[in-house]
């Protein structure tokens, strides 16, 4: 169990009714972070329920339109020991029903749950009676068997899934252990519901039947409205799914977030200090149960604007340069003659770099105000100008002519914009020469130390709250430190 998953049971198990109501078989990997936690909680308890797990570093979540019910609530925790995300699902009632609708509320069968519920044999952890656990298994997977799923029954498939049968049969051996004899055990159907030896279609017709003649008057839907309901959360799940896959959380679908909202989450180091190993680890991890998204705001082999792409091309093709570098047609800082046209080329590449930038960082700014951790490679900025993402037009600012002024300055507000404006986490990942030369970077040593004061100049300068990271360490410990050192700021 994790050290953050011990700490909460054992306050909770002083001051308030919980237990684990499903997949019990599978608790142990819930209490590993593998999977979700599923607790059932006594409304009553539910602000000393969220006192405790606030005070132990967790955090609310919001989910989307697709995935929300009534009598329910998300908690994000973070072991801080093995950099782990864990996450409880919380009902303050039992919520049962076809996919996403979850159209009953079955506070009886909650409260009986409660009430009889007992610690597990390998963990100071309440669960579910056995007979109570099996009797929600067959509750829960009658009420799903809606129309959707008995046409697709009509068509031969089966709706009792293997993963309900493995449970069912854990289930069955723990109810068997049980002293009491049947007939004592605790139920909420009684003997109207007898347990079968295999789980038929036709049986869970019959249990979804028993079970609706006594919700009644717990619905949240009725049956039009729960299917027009359904059909919209349907649909908004799988405008998530394009949203997240196909359109880098651009749109306003939205799967889950954190009820604080979205945060950029900048990250700045030298070359070989692994921004985009990062960015992706941490999409990664984050992803598990909150939205994020990936977005590249350097000038060098990430992704491009139309205008930079067809630069890039004509540098390649007519100076034959590479794509390395922080300007086009030489790098910033050169001491060279250069003709005409290779001062009108970096003219038009640091434009277009401007438009590009405020385009992504307008984008930015939508994407974590409506919810999103955007993880952020590289970090334009104002404190080194012409150099490691900085303008490149600064020294026009004071130029002689008004228009070139004026697109100076234009250029300049774009650099400011990010830190000043987005307000974002900055994490600093610390390198030195040695370390990126063996990453395979070819830096000179004084121009490794004129990036890394750079470097270091964006984090000394900056306002908002700083992330120092170790990045000579391996990926995942660096990962692992970076949400530690995030998480108090999101």
């Amino acid at each position: 169990m994790l050290e953050i998953l011990r700490e909460s049971f054992a306050e909770l198990n002083k001051k308030v009714k919980y237990c684990s109501f499903k997949s019990n078989d599978h608790l142990q990997e819930g209490l590993e972070g593998k999977t979700d936690v599923d607790l059932l909680v006594a409304r009553k308890d539910a602000d000393m329920l969220g006192v405790i797990l606030m005070k132990l570093g967790f955090k609310r979540t919001l989910a989307g339109y697709g995935v929300r019910n009534h009598s329910r609530e998300g908690f994000l925790g973070l072991d801080e020991n093995t950099g782990k995300l864990v996450y409880l699902d919380v009902q303050y009632t039992l919520l049962f029903g076809e996919n996403r609708v979850r159209e009953y509320a079955l506070d009886a069968l909650a409260q009986l749950t409660l009430d009889t519920r007992i610690m597990h044999a390998d963990y100071d952890v309440f669960i579910s009676h056995p007979a109570i656990e099996l009797e929600t298994l067959l509750v829960r997977a009658a009420l799903k068997f809606g129309f959707f799923e008995r046409f697709r029954a009509i068509l031969g498939m089966q709706h009792w899934s293997n993963s309900w049968e493995e449970q069912f049969c854990e289930i069955q051996i723990r109810r068997r252990a049980s002293e009491a004899p049947d007939d004592q055990q605790p139920s909420w159907l009684g003997r109207e519901l007898q347990i079968p030896r295999d789980v038929s279609n036709r049986y869970l017709v019959s249990v979804r039947r028993l079970v609706k003649s006594k919700l009644k008057f717990q619905r949240s839907h009725g049956a039009l409205a729960g299917a027009a309901t359904r059909f919209a959360m349907e649909l908004n799940g799988i405008l998530c799914w394009f949203n997240r896959t196909h359109f880098g959380q651009r749109l306003g679908f939205r799967r889950k977030s954190l009820v604080t909202g979205g945060v950029p989450i900048v990250l700045v180091g030298v070359d070989g200090s692994g921004k985009s190993t990062q960015r992706k680890l941490l999409a990664k991890k984050l992803g598990w149960k909150l939205d994020s998204c990936s977005v590249y705001l350097g000038a060098g082999d990430g992704p491009a604007s139309w205008h930079r792409w067809f630069l890039i091309k004509l540098r390649n093709s007519v100076f034959k340069e590479s794509t390395r570098g922080e300007g086009s047609f030489g790098k910033a800082g050169e001491e060279k003659s250069e003709s005409v046209v290779k001062r009108l080329g970096k003219f038009a590449w640091a434009i277009s770099l401007a438009l590009e930038k405020r385009k992504k960082l307008r984008s930015i700014g939508r994407m974590s105000r409506s919810g999103v951790l955007v993880l952020v490679d590289r970090c334009p900025q104002t404190s080194t100008p012409g150099f490691n993402d900085g303008p490149l037009l600064a020294k026009l600012r004071e130029h002689s002519s008004a228009p070139l002024r004026a697109i100076a300055r234009f250029e300049w507000r774009i650099y400011q914009a990010l830190l000043e404006e987005l307000a974002p986490i900055l994490v600093q990942l610390d390198l030195d020469h040695a370390t990126s030369t063996e990453r395979g970077e070819t830096l000179s040593e004084p121009y490794f130390a004129a990036r890394k004061q750079a470097v270091d100049g964006i984090a000394a300068s900056y306002r908002g709250p700083v992330v120092l990271v170790d990045a000579k360490r391996e990926s995942g410990e660096v990962s692992r430190q970076i949400i530690a050192g995030i998480w108090q700021y999101i």
